[in-house]
């Protein structure tokens, strides 16, 4: 039994993702060396708005993420 719980958890565990219904693919400002450089970037949520041209959520410790253009965004 102990043999089967081993071979069987991790599999548990790999299929208990969050699937969420939108994948937002961007930029974001990152400071290296007293240079700003723009790095891709991805989030993933189920619900948005929008404030004029900038798009943001809410995670689920309650902070507000904003994503200002440009922006892509999938909707899975």
């Amino acid at each position: 039994m102990k043999k089967l719980l081993i071979l069987f958890l991790p599999l548990f565990f790999a299929c208990n993702k969050p699937e969420y219904k939108y994948e937002i693919r961007g930029y974001v400002n990152v400071n290296h060396n007293g240079k700003t450089m723009k790095h891709s970037a991805r989030w993933f949520t189920d619900t948005f708005e929008y404030d004029k041209d900038t798009l943001f959520y809410f995670n689920s410790n309650g902070d507000e993420q904003r994503i200002k253009p440009p922006y892509t965004i999938i909707k899975k």
